[in-house]
């Protein structure tokens, strides 16, 4: 069953995003594509995470995390933040980013927004976590931009009308 499934959500197209938190060693994320706003009042998001994610294990910890909406043209980006690295070596080299005043989190450079999140509540689900997060802050980073799509195993930008 979970085969057929993953065939039949690769071709369901989902905004990407990096979600990032923080350590006593510097900034972590994770590229995801499990992420919706709940609430405009107040402002609330929620984020699907592994269990088996280091940056799970931080938000845990730490009760925030900043959810950067990534845009077209940053899949190399999403593809870096996907990708496994030994432990102890940072996910952030090389990359352009700047901590939030608020959160401390990493807001990435080029992305379309991000939004500083406190962790209000969470909801195992499977394998997974459910964060519900309430919006504290938004960065606006781009006047204007298309966000970034993946579906079919592949980066896409939005077509327009």
């Amino acid at each position: 069953m979970s085969t057929r499934m993953r065939a039949v959500m690769r071709q369901w197209p989902t905004g990407v995003a990096v979600v990032t938190t923080r350590s006593a060693t510097g900034p972590h994320g994770v590229t995801i594509s499990s992420l919706l706003s709940v609430s405009l009042e107040p402002p609330t998001l929620l984020v699907s995470l592994s269990r088996r994610s280091r940056t799970h294990q931080l938000i845990m910890e730490n009760r925030s995390f900043t959810a950067n909406l990534l845009a077209t043209g940053q899949s190399t980006l999403a593809a870096h933040f996907a990708g496994e690295r030994p432990v102890g070596e940072s996910e952030f080299t090389g990359v352009g980013w700047s901590p939030s005043p608020r959160s401390g989190n990493a807001v990435l450079a080029g992305a379309l927004a991000a939004m500083d999140c406190t962790v209000t509540g969470t909801v195992p689900a499977a394998d997974h976590t459910l964060f519900l997060g309430s919006v504290e802050e938004v960065h606006h980073l781009r006047a204007t931009g298309e966000p970034l799509v993946y579906a079919g195993r592949a980066y896409h930008r939005l077509a327009g009308p």
